[in-house]
């Protein structure tokens, strides 16, 4: 489940948004005798948030922070690989348009 909202607020510059991204509860197993493995993950909500700032007509500032809550969850891209999911991040962008 995914779900994401963007607010600008009138007569501002300023704009604010928010996601979610959610799972439920996933348990993967595989290999056989001592290579075997199991991966358990309880449910799981990932929460993000960012603020936009237009300076100019064709300049803006976006800070977004994704993993707010700095989570721990692996990534299930396939039965054999499944790395940890990234931590908190914080990004900061300036975009000027020409």
């Amino acid at each position: 489940m995914r779900l994401a909202a963007n607010y600008k607020l009138p007569d501002t510059a300023w704009s604010f948004g928010g996601n979610l991204a959610g799972t439920s509860k996933i348990r993967r197993s595989g290999g056989t005798g001592a290579v075997a493995w199991t991966i358990r993950q309880g449910s799981l909500v990932l929460l993000g948030v960012n603020a936009k700032y237009q300076i100019t007509p064709q300049t803006q500032a976006l800070v977004a922070v994704s993993n707010l809550l700095d989570r721990s969850y692996r990534s299930l891209y396939s039965l054999n690989y499944s790395p940890y999911g990234e931590p908190r991040r914080v990004s900061v962008n300036l975009k000027h348009s020409f």
